[in-house]
């Protein structure tokens, strides 16, 4: 392997292995992970995230998707599907007006809950628009924590106007975006993310701690490298 970490804290064990196929990437300052886990007996996943560089809203800024199809199974899988599609064209890295292309792109589909965190760490901030049941919260090297809030509504059904909230970001601190395939009541605060802060060990020790068994599961985390 080319890195390996473990960590160990109550409630499991959870290790990282990678093995480059070519040179690792450049160092930069934002390092990020996701995972996704289907409804127990599906072969597909309603849940889904995805990342995009966005150099015209900030040095090193990237916008991160986290989506839920709603329920499980193929037909939330599509909407889902749906949802990178237009994530993926849209002409616009601005939250607000991206949600309201995502609401028309997905009409026809079943619809999801959506959440839009636009990371820009030259200024140490983080801009998130959402709706429907997607948690979001930043966790600082202190362990001090600001949660964003999300609106109720389905993308491609029920849009409500689009707000953006804004948190602090700084080095060191970590974004979590997550489904409400992970249970808020079950995530301990009082387990301490691993001291190295890699985010697939922290997503990975997220989903082993707090997924739950009767709906799909995703999460996606974002790590500010301090320099």
């Amino acid at each position: 392997m080319d890195s390996f970490v473990l960590h160990s804290a109550r409630g499991g064990t959870v290790a990282c292995a990678r093995s480059w196929l070519a040179a690792p990437p450049p160092p930069a300052p934002l390092r990020l992970a996701g995972l996704t886990r289907p409804y127990p007996g599906e072969h597909v996943v309603g849940d889904a995230w995805a990342v995009r560089e966005a150099p015209e809203q900030g040095r090193d800024a990237v916008l991160v998707l986290m989506c839920d199809g709603l329920g499980h199974g193929p037909l939330a899988a599509l909407a889902s599907s749906r949802a990178l599609e237009v994530f993926r064209d849209a002409p616009t890295t601005d939250p607000a007006p991206l949600l309201r292309l995502l609401h028309e792109g997905m009409r026809g589909t079943r619809g999801a809950a959506l959440a839009l965190a636009l990371v820009t760490p030259d200024t140490h901030r983080v801009r998130l628009g959402g709706v429907g049941n997607i948690a979001a919260f930043v966790t600082a090297a202190d362990a001090s924590r600001h949660s964003l809030a999300s609106l109720p509504g389905i993308v491609g059904s029920v849009l409500p106007a689009p707000r953006v909230f804004e948190a602090p970001y700084p080095p060191g601190a970590v974004l979590v975006l997550h489904s409400d395939g992970l249970s808020e009541r079950r995530r301990d605060p009082a387990t301490p993310l691993p001291p190295s802060r890699e985010p697939l060990l922290v997503a990975a020790q997220l989903l082993n701690q707090a997924a739950i068994r009767r709906d799909d599961a995703g999460l996606v985390v974002i790590g500010h490298v301090p320099a």
